[in-house]
């Protein structure tokens, strides 16, 4: 879509948006190495405006940073839990978080140390924490147990395991034997997919241990 629309000789600008700043900042940081890319001055060229145009939307980038959070949770489907206490509404959106952040894995380094204490963090909080009491898992350990599956998601989602792994399996054989032989008895691309797996059902069985 052009950025800009005809008024008789001239061409006026579309205004920034909260929605237009969240989506370029996330499309450069989507396409970087590290979160060093975003910065004042690349997303206001990205947007095709000055610095100071940007800030007078914005008051820095801890606000936008904040876009870009609330951008991806938006994408997140809660609503299967709302009012739910079944596994598999749980399995689902525990699944859809995890596909949400592991889109942008650039922009999820920034957000996983980020408070959470913001209005569209806590959408994405306050139907697990229900889904949790309805269980029947003790209000005590309703936030132990989102810390663990927090750290499940979003560990998986900054930085998959497997790629840390480089080289043939054969090359750990000398030192790391066990590694090499384990590296060796999986599919590569599959490892980071199996280990959530995993994780998603011992955090299953440990609510259900919870609960009764």
């Amino acid at each position: 879509m052009s950025s800009t629309r005809n008024m008789g000789s001239s061409a006026v600008r579309v205004g920034l948006t909260p929605e237009r700043i969240a989506e370029a900042a996330l499309d450069i940081l989507d396409h970087a190495a590290d979160e060093t890319a975003l910065t004042a001055r690349s997303l206001a060229k990205k947007l095709g405006v000055s610095a100071p145009s940007l800030y007078a939307h914005v008051a820095g980038m801890e606000e936008i940073v904040d876009l870009v959070h609330e951008s991806i949770n938006a994408t997140i489907d809660m609503t299967p839990l709302v009012g739910s206490s079944s596994e598999e509404d749980f399995r689902e959106v525990c699944h859809r978080y995890r596909n949400a952040y592991r889109a942008h894995r650039v922009a999820s380094t920034i957000i996983a140390s980020r408070s959470v204490n913001r209005e569209h963090a806590l959408r994405v909080y306050e139907p697990l924490a229900a889904y949790l009491v309805a269980r029947g898992i003790e209000h005590r350990l309703v936030m132990p147990v989102m810390a663990m599956l927090d750290n499940l998601i979003m560990g998986s989602s900054v930085q998959p395991f497997a790629e840390g792994f480089i080289g043939d399996s054969s090359e750990y054989l000398p030192d790391n034997p066990a590694l090499a032989t384990g590296l060796e008895s999986t599919t590569r691309s599959d490892i980071d997919d199996v280990g959530f797996a995993i994780g998603l059902d011992a955090v299953c069985r440990i609510i259900d241990e919870l609960a009764n």
